[in-house]
């Protein structure tokens, strides 16, 4: 059972793919005038667990403060439940082919500052605190799922990422971190606690916004 807590917990952030409906430039420090806006991104992250692919979709939502600041929280969950038909369950009621299906969630407040900005590069330092529950359940010999296990976790984690904007609107980026898990069982923080990676594309909403509608508030590319 470790070793499927384990799947389970590895898949929660590895790989990213994020949207965001702003432009990520940035002023200088004597032309900011603390300007505030809503901030807003789908959070499509992607992983492998004993060779099948998973997702997790979720979305973040808060505000920017002079586009190098940006907090608020960020909800998570599986697309679809994971599914393991080789384990052993020790209950009364399984069998030797039972099915286990388990199910996670979470939630996390983040911040995340733009360290420097040029033409297509952006550098940053998120810095995140979550908390969740990973659920499983089990067939048993009439085929209907029972419950097996519900453990709740809390992690906290802070990492660097860089971005870099092939065109004004799309853009490739990759990171690196390390969180720590607070609570939860020796199987949770021993799969929680340790470096953790993530890649993927942005995509810029709002330049797409401009480009249809406000082509007037364009940037020069």
């Amino acid at each position: 059972m470790g070793k499927i807590v384990f799947g389970i917990l590895v898949i929660l952030l590895p790989f990213t793919i994020l949207g965001q409906p702003d432009s990520l430039n940035i002023v200088s420090e004597e032309e900011q005038k603390n300007e505030w806006k809503f901030y807003f991104g789908f959070d499509f992250n992607r992983s492998f667990f004993a060779g099948r692919p998973v997702k997790i979709n979720g979305f973040r939502v808060g505000a920017k403060l002079n586009y190098v600041h940006r907090f608020g929280i960020g909800i998570y969950g599986l697309n679809r439940d994971v599914v393991f038909r080789d384990v052993e369950v020790n209950e009364l009621d399984a069998t030797d082919t039972s099915l286990v299906k388990f199910s996670a969630g979470y939630g996390a407040l983040f911040y995340e500052r733009a360290w420097e900005v040029k033409k297509r590069w952006e550098l940053m330092v998120p810095v995140y605190m979550g908390a969740g529950t990973i659920r499983g359940s089990y067939t048993d010999t009439a085929g209907l799922y029972q419950p097996l296990l519900e453990k709740p976790f809390s992690a906290a984690g802070v990492g660097f990422m860089a971005q870099y904007r092939i065109f004004r609107w799309f853009g490739v980026k990759a990171g690196v971190g390390y969180r720590v898990v607070f609570n939860g069982d020796k199987e949770i923080k021993q799969a929680f606690n340790g470096l953790y990676y993530k890649y993927g594309v942005t995509i810029l909403f709002g330049e797409l916004y401009r480009m249809v509608f406000k082509k007037d508030e364009l940037e020069e590319w």
